[in-house]
């Protein structure tokens, strides 16, 4: 297995979800891997305040090593 694999499902995803004034507007989505998607939803619930972007990046960075522990 690798971090590409293909058998997980990617989505499509708002870069400013639509609960924080985002739309769902070519220009504001984007195509992300399923289980990355489900660890931000867990990382940044969509209740609180949106992250800022050194948060985004220690969460990423956070959702990535816990992926690569499980396919390793």
């Amino acid at each position: 297995m690798s971090i590409t694999d293909f058998s997980e499902k990617l989505v499509v995803k708002e870069k400013v979800p639509v609960t924080h004034g985002g739309t769902r507007k070519y220009n504001n989505l984007q195509l992300v891997h399923g289980y990355c998607n489900r660890q931000y939803g867990k990382v940044f619930p969509l209740k609180g305040e949106p992250p800022n972007e050194q948060q985004k990046q220690e969460g990423c960075k956070t959702i990535r090593q816990l992926r690569l522990a499980e396919i390793s």
